[in-house]
């Protein structure tokens, strides 16, 4: 039996041939034994590389010198050593401490302190000479260097010997190829730098090498939605073709040449108009970014609203200006059906059966009001049409309100010298609101008095009638009545004095 000092001689139980039994081997032994029984605390030394345990018939260890003992084996890695469980003496296997970039210099220690030799110590450990202090680039066991773990990608490079991880920066767009330079200038290599990064030799040639990243370009946004990636013809450098948003885009993609009128459905807000450079065709793609479309001046929303031309291909801004008062309903085609919309806010849209729609993109239609004067909102009519009402100092007030829509018809008392006149904006009831004057008339110079038409409520201005002319004339009527009538009582008068006068003399 050759090859293990330990072994044993055992037989063939068929043929009675002789067989050679060795013990098992192992990386580290266990260096005591133990007891059992009432000798389980007695624990003694025994080398089990060179000797195994056995327990006499009290159960008290001993260590036999013809055999090899138990231990352990270690395994995943080349570097390790044996140490011991001071305890037990169970064996047991240290590793040395692994790193993703290992350095590659030794340095001495004392006299030596500034001597450094190459030391790869990924495979060896630095170790320095006890005598006079020369580093040592020792193989049984790995040596110091760094972890990252914290970067995603990274590669190995050296400060005077003390490994560094570098981790190359993340582009939106990356570079598509390592020129060369120096004695290797125009040199283009071909090269993904997604995956790959440039390198170069002393003589400026470029290779690519695999396991980064390489060099690219930062773009703003997000990829095919705010900038595609495209690439320099000349330089083979990354670039960022952006694509700012838009207010408004079109909904469909127009062909070329023999396919100028054919139009395709494109969500142009996400993807891009393109033809096929053969044939003309249009394609809604997704490789680039979003199209192009047009700004709109305001707040979506409010001051604009998006629309297109009939094949929805050009998009257009539909302005909604401000107005002072706004229509308050949106209609049916047929004018018989009408639902609540506030074209402040909101804006009348009919379906494709004619029936009314308030959408909320837009403000609606409306009227300007004379801001120079104090002015309020007012709806009549059948269709409720906004109106602008003043509230005017006037001479005479309107003492009735009107309806509207469905309630044209219907009026309400109301005295506007006090108060003005409202709609309900849901049913057109006529409301009369407190806090301000209403509508009515001015009535100009002169005296007058005010009346309302019994019928409409609306406010009329009644002069008062001028007298004193005619009191005039009564006046001087009677002074020329009175003045001939005293000159007819005096002629009387001579004339029967000359009466009397003549009978006095006959006498």
């Amino acid at each position: 039996c050759t090859g293990d000092e330990f072994f044993m001689c055992s037989l063939n139980d068929t043929s009675g041939a002789a067989l050679c039994s060795y013990p098992p081997t192992f990386n580290c032994y266990n260096s005591k034994c133990s007891g059992t029984g009432d000798f389980a605390a007695v624990s003694i030394d025994c080398d089990q590389s060179k000797g195994s345990c056995a327990l006499n018939g009290t159960g008290y260890p001993s260590c036999e010198s013809n055999w090899r003992g138990d231990g352990v084996n270690c395994t995943g890695d080349e570097f390790f050593k044996c140490s011991l469980n001071d305890a037990s003496g169970t064996a047991l296997c240290s590793y040395p401490a692994t790193f993703d970039c290992y350095n590659t210099r030794c340095t001495g220690s004392g006299a030596s302190a500034n001597t450094t030799i190459f030391c790869d110590q990924a495979y060896h450990v630095c170790g320095t000479n006890e005598t006079t202090g020369e580093p040592t680039c020792d193989d049984n066991w790995r040596g110091a260097g760094v972890n990252c773990s914290h970067l995603d990608q990274y590669y190995c490079d050296y400060l005077n010997g003390s490994a560094v991880c570098e981790g190359p920066a993340k582009y939106s767009c990356y570079d598509t190829a390592c020129n060369g330079h120096l004695n290797y200038t125009g040199m283009v290599v071909e090269c993904d730098q997604s995956v790959n990064r440039c390198m170069w030799n002393n003589t400026g040639y470029p290779t690519c090498k695999e396991g980064t990243r390489g060099h690219g370009s930062t773009c703003y946004g997000t990829e095919h939605l705010d900038y595609y990636c495209g690439v320099n013809d000349t330089t083979h450098w990354a670039v960022c073709n952006q694509v700012p948003p838009s207010s408004c885009y079109g909904s469909s993609c127009q062909g070329t040449g023999s396919f100028i009128n054919k139009t395709i459905p494109c969500d142009v807000t996400t993807k891009s108009c393109q033809v096929n450079d053969t044939t003309g065709e249009p394609i809604c793609s997704e490789e680039f970014a979003r199209g192009v479309g047009v700004n709109c001046t305001g707040t979506t929303g409010l001051d604009y609203y998006c629309s297109a031309t009939d094949n929805g291909v050009t998009p257009l801004c539909v302005q909604t200006p401000p107005h002072s008062c706004y229509e308050l309903r949106c209609w049916s085609a047929d004018k018989n059906t009408s639902i609540p919309c506030d074209g402040s806010s909101g804006r009348c849209e009919m379906g494709d059966d004619g029936a009314p729609l308030c959408v909320n993109t837009s403000r609606g239609q409306g009227i300007d009001c004379n801001t120079k004067k104090a002015w309020y909102c007012g709806y009549t009519g059948e269709f409720f049409q906004p109106s602008c009402l003043y509230t005017d100092k006037f001479d005479c007030f309107n003492t009735m309100c009107y309806g509207a829509g469905d309630k044209v018809n219907t009026t309400i008392t109301c005295d506007q010298s006090a108060n003005r006149c409202g709609v309900n904006k849901l049913t057109g009831e006529p409301t009369c609101e407190k806090g301000n004057t209403g509508s009515g008339v001015m009535c100009g110079e002169g005296k007058w008095r005010c009346e309302s038409d019994k019928g409409t409520g609306l406010a009329v201005c009644v002069p008062h009638k001028n007298l004193v002319g005619l009191w005039v004339a009564v006046v001087l009527i009677l002074v020329i009545v009175a003045a001939i009538a005293a000159v007819l009582w005096l002629r009387r008068k001579r004339q029967r004095d000359d009466r009397v006068s003549l009978i006095s003399r006959e006498i």
